[in-house]
């Protein structure tokens, strides 16, 4: 039963990368291979949001983290064009995949404690949520400091 909500949370929230119909800044590097900016997207199908019941619940922080997620995808780009260096882009690329996958090992923890429950996926979703707010943060940080040495 537990292995059967973990795999449930898992399927829910698989994230993914693609290619957007906005294609993400790319760069060659000397080797002749191609850098581009990480797209953040969500394998859900989005819920409807209400307040008066868990599968709502789950939906309101579906609809954040895909506004948020865009907000994110935005900053990516931004910020990956302010980098001239390809080693810059190149070790930004790197932090955002790394990123990314933290965020989901770390709301996988922390939702960990309603394991087999319906608060489960709520408690990810909110997780997820909180995460991206402090990763936009971060972003809109670095992109400052890019834009203004």
């Amino acid at each position: 039963m537990i292995v059967l909500g973990l795999v449930l949370v898992l399927g829910a929230f698989q994230i993914g990368r693609e290619s957007s119909s906005h294609q993400p800044p790319t760069t060659t590097s000397s080797r002749g291979t191609s850098i581009t900016t990480p797209v953040l997207r969500e394998n859900f199908t989005l819920l409807a949001c209400s307040q008066s019941n868990t599968l709502g619940l789950e939906g309101c922080a579906e609809h954040q983290i895909v506004a948020l997620d865009k907000q994110i995808n935005e900053l990516r780009r931004q910020v990956f064009s302010l980098l001239r260096v390809v080693s810059a882009r190149r070790s930004f690329v790197n932090g955002e995949l790394s990123w990314t996958s933290y965020r989901s090992s770390f709301c996988l923890s922390a939702s960990s404690v309603y394991q087999g429950g319906t608060l489960a996926p709520v408690a990810f979703a909110t997780c997820l949520v909180q995460a991206d707010q402090r990763h936009l943060s971060a972003l809109r940080e670095l992109a400052q400091q890019l834009s203004h040495p």
